[in-house]
């Protein structure tokens, strides 16, 4: 029987590099890594976690269009996911997604927590709240004077020194996609309301007249962060400022922020905010997202699990590289140097949208 032999590799701390050719790598650099990981094991390069299937039937067959969490004191938590045309919560007694009976449009659906409240927005129905129990398009959702104007429809959600901000938006019959409202501060009951008025409401504009649009909010480096696709600008509570030489964003899904950095997803690469300037990062996998489509940098996604950036690309063809890779995630390990610190990872399912779950959800 032939004998095991191991090679000893002290020093993998360089990780991985798909740019430079084999011939110039450090000594401590690989050409690949899929599915490994250099740093839970010092000195050693371990195989990744995997993920399972959570409830029988998941959901009913189409894409997931959305997912939140709403996790109340004293209540158990809930996963939410927007999928087909209604809302679905998780049962972990019996395993099972509950229908809601709402109705949505079929596009993306952002989600984001705030006053014991899950605000939903999906750009083609009415902005939505729910409480754990109840869903709503007039709570936190109303306008200030009691009229029926409230919260418009919007693609974007976000909140930020407690106000609810919504981005690209619709107020019929018009769209206005490169404008931001904002949610008063809660009053003494804990509720917000809305003030759409045209010309004096409370809302701001991230230049009108550049040929762009908003695709995504966040928060970083304590401002609220406003992406075009091709510029980014940030918001005090009082101001608005174009970050001079920052690319946007592609996909508002791709928006992270991990300790001091706001990371995101530019059709050139991955880059990282910090307040004062942005700057690439993805040189050393950058054959990977070379090889993905124009149409597939849209739909990038990212999470966030100890302290990696994980942003799934899809589909990846360099044939320049020589490389085709199904389902591709790439893994950055924020606590390294951007050149030290990435892999791959190569998945069986496509996923549209990532979830922090609260504690107990499942």
């Amino acid at each position: 029987m032939a004998q095991k032999e191991y090679l000893q590799i002290k020093d993998v701390g360089g990780g991985m590099d798909a740019k430079t050719d084999a011939a110039l790598l450090q000594y401590n650099q690989c050409r690949k890594i899929i599915n490994g990981d250099l740093g839970r094991l010092p000195g050693a390069i371990s195989k990744r976690f995997g993920y399972e299937l959570q409830g029988s039937a998941a959901t009913p067959a189409t894409n997931v269009l959305g997912m939140g969490a709403l996790a109340i004191p004293g209540t158990p938590p809930k996963i939410v996911v927007a999928c087909g045309s209604d809302y679905y919560i998780y049962d972990n007694i019996d395993e099972e997604w509950d229908a809601q009976g709402q109705t949505i449009s079929g596009e993306k659906v952002e989600f984001k927590t705030y006053l014991d409240h899950l605000f939903s927005v999906d750009y083609d129905t009415d902005t939505k709240t729910y409480d754990g129990t109840d869903w709503s398009t007039t709570v936190n959702l109303s306008a200030a004077d009691g009229s029926p104007s409230g919260a418009p429809r919007a693609k974007y959600v976000e909140v930020y020194q407690n106000k609810v901000y919504l981005a690209n938006v619709v107020i019929q019959p018009n769209s206005y996609q490169s404008r931001v409202y904002r949610s008063s501060l809660p009053n003494t009951d804990y509720e917000i309301d809305w003030d759409t008025t045209e010309g004096t409401g409370q809302y701001f504009e991230a230049d009108t007249n550049d040929n762009d649009v908003i695709r995504g909010l966040g928060v970083g480096a304590s401002r609220l962060l406003i992406f075009k696709e091709y510029s980014l600008h940030i918001w005090d509570n009082y101001s608005r400022q174009k970050i001079e030489g920052a690319p946007g964003t592609n996909s508002h899904r791709s928006i992270k922020t991990i300790g001091d950095w706001t990371y995101y997803f530019n059709r050139r690469g991955v880059y990282r905010f910090n307040g004062s300037y942005s700057e690439y990062i993805s040189e050393p996998v950058a054959p990977y997202i070379e090889g993905i489509s124009a149409a597939s940098s849209y739909g990038v996604c990212a999470g966030e699990k100890d302290l990696h950036y994980l942003l799934y690309i899809g589909e990846v063809t360099n044939d320049k590289e020589d490389i085709v890779e199904r389902r591709v995630m790439l893994d950055f390990d924020t606590t390294k140097n951007p050149s030290s610190g990435w892999s791959i990872h190569v998945l069986q399912t496509r996923p549209s949208v990532f979830l922090s779950a609260p504690t107990g959800a499942f």
